[in-house]
Order: structure tokens, then sequence, then C-alpha cells
């Protein structure tokens, strides 16, 4: 097992102060970047999960990855659910952890496996709590179905600048063309990614 110190630079020193919804659905911005938002809501609702770099990727054409990893414990019974965080231009070495409100993703996953050894790259990583329940009005923002490919279904959200895909992990997938960025959180088969 790797033993590691976990790093806590937070993006922000508090999570007071995130944008909140408006009367007409839009989402009032402050000073903090909505990027930043994002990725507080998000590791708000994980609770702050211990994230454990498992891979390093380095891709001529799509640039230098650390990629941190998370177990996390749901309800339900298919495979072993994790959340993964792609962070550019990242040096530290494979099972540094960190707390993942203070990783600076570009990429954000929530999947499913069933070969954890693989997965993780042979580091035991210990299960960690989530709950789908949030207060955050971020993740209540509403998506819309724009694109389906042979590998899932591809939306957008109403306010945000983030695209959303959903994968399919067997022939027979069917997702719904409306929903919430928490409910695509909450299939597992989910990619964030920013832009439009």
């Amino acid at each position: 097992m790797v033993k590691a110190t976990i790093f806590d630079d937070r993006l922000l020193g508090s999570s007071s102060g995130l944008g909140s919804t408006t009367g007409n659905n839009s989402f009032q911005m402050n000073s903090i970047p909505i990027e930043t938002q994002i990725r507080l809501a998000i590791s708000n609702l994980f609770k702050d999960c211990i994230m454990t770099k498992t891979h390093h990727y380095n891709n001529e054409d799509f640039g230098v990855f650390g990629i941190y990893k998370a177990r996390i414990t749901t309800l339900t019974t298919n495979g072993e659910k994790f959340i993964v965080a792609f962070v550019e231009n990242d040096t530290h070495q494979i099972g540094t952890q960190k707390l993942l409100s203070s990783l600076k993703w570009s990429n954000f996953q929530a999947r499913e496996t069933f070969d954890m050894r693989k997965e993780f790259n042979g580091i035991d990583l210990q299960p960690q709590s989530y709950s789908s329940e949030t207060t955050s009005s971020l993740l209540k923002d509403k998506i819309q179905l724009v694109k389906k490919t042979k590998q899932g279904y591809i939306y957008r959200t109403e306010n945000l600048p983030i695209k959303i895909e959903l994968l399919f992990t067997n022939e027979n997938d069917f997702y719904a063309s409306t929903g919430t960025i928490l409910s695509a959180i909450d299939i597992f088969s989910t990619i964030i990614s920013f832009g439009n």
C-alpha cells in the first residue's frame, strides 16, 4: 500500500459565496470563477474525498495529466463506484493524496469498474462515503440531450459552461433526454468537462 502525505491546498479557504439561482433560473455569479464554483459543489457532494494519484498521462496531442481517483460507497450493487479527476500539468508522484477540493481538474468522472486492481493501478483505495443529497443549486442545473453517439449521450447544461457525457456500459443502455447535473452524476457512467 502506498503511503503519502495528504496535500490540502484548497481552491478556496471557504465554500461560502457560491452562486445561487435567481427567480429566472439563471445563476447569479460573484467574484469566484464559475469553474471553481462547480469544482467546489462537486467536492461538497463527495464530502471532499481524499483522492489518490493512480496514473500519469503524457501525450503529445493532449498534454500531461495527473489522474486522481477515489473509491465511493453507494447503495447500488453493480461494480465498484469511483470518481476520477484529471489535473493538467500535474507533477506529483503516483500515490500522492490530495483533497478533491484542492484539485483544479479539467475533467471529472463518476464511473464504475469490475477490475479494481487494474483501475487503481494496484493501489489499495479504501471506500469513502457519498450522498446524492446536495444543497448546491449548481448541481441542480437542468441538462438537455444534444447528441447521441455510439459511446453514449452528450448533454449541455442550461446555465453552466460544462459538457456532460453519459457513457453506455452495455448495448441496452438508454438515458433520459433531460435531467440535472446531479442525476447524471448518480448514474456513475459520467464525464464532466468544461467548455461549450
